[in-house]
């Protein structure tokens, strides 16, 4: 299935209950509208893949497709649109990583309701549940940590799956995104160095400034329909 992209089983991954994620039940990845039909039968066949959850806008699925090969294959398709474009974020040409996390941050709180019905799709499907945006980097990462800091991953896990991204991008399919910097005034490293890599300070960074507020996230969450008890029952579908 070479033609994936930045796609990977969350399989493995450890808890600070001495548990871990089974084998073949949450998959991330990037853009996917565009994949192969046998890869599609695997997807569907061989992984039991059903549920798709996509957190692309409607411009970025008018830009880069519809799955809809996944979706002739009988795959649940589940549009959260995130929109990423923030006002905030756009003052800097060369974004820190502080300022990477601050706007997780920023999208993490615009958009609990998506994030909890995102658990909620987890906690319901009967298959393997697979989800994603255009790069499988930032809105998948906040939805990963936001997922594996629910299951009590260890944050060095959080970190480094978060990190993946960037060597995936960088030995696989570098030759994939020179749209990025073609019509920028910043160079190739320039871009992937701010824009392309996954830094795991960023995603530390944004899982701990989320577990200092957390009365106030809580509250939140329970307000968008998250409760402690569905925390328990993803746990005991998810974790061997």
């Amino acid at each position: 299935m070479t033609d994936l992209f930045n796609f990977r089983d969350l399989a493995g991954l450890p808890t600070t209950c001495e548990r871990k994620i089974k084998p073949g039940k949450l998959f991330r990845t990037g853009n996917i509208s565009h994949v192969s039909e046998p890869t599609v039968e695997k997807l569907t066949s061989s992984l039991d893949i059903k549920t798709y959850v996509d957190f692309r806008t409607e411009q970025e699925i008018k830009a880069f497709g519809r799955p809809d090969f996944l979706i002739k294959q009988g795959v649940q398709w589940v549009n959260l649109h995130i929109d990423t474009d923030d006002p905030m974020f756009k003052v800097s040409r060369k974004p820190s990583v502080a300022e990477w996390a601050k706007l997780y941050t920023r999208l993490f709180e615009e958009n609990l309701k998506d994030w909890v019905q995102f658990l909620n799709l987890i906690l319901e499907s009967k298959n393997a549940l697979l989800y994603g945006c255009v790069l499988g980097k930032d809105r998948t990462g906040i939805a990963t940590s936001f997922l594996l800091t629910t299951l009590d991953v260890h944050d060095e896990h959080i970190e480094s799956d978060y990190a993946l991204t960037t060597e995936s991008m960088e030995h696989r399919f570098i030759d994939r995104l020179n749209s990025f910097w073609d019509n920028s005034d910043l160079t190739k490293d320039e871009h992937f160095q701010h824009y392309l890599s996954a830094h795991p300070e960023t995603i530390r960074n944004f899982v701990d400034t989320i577990r200092k507020r957390d009365d106030e996230i809580y509250r939140l969450l329970t307000s968008a329909g998250w409760t402690l008890e569905k925390r328990e029952a993803l746990k005991n579908k998810i974790l061997e």
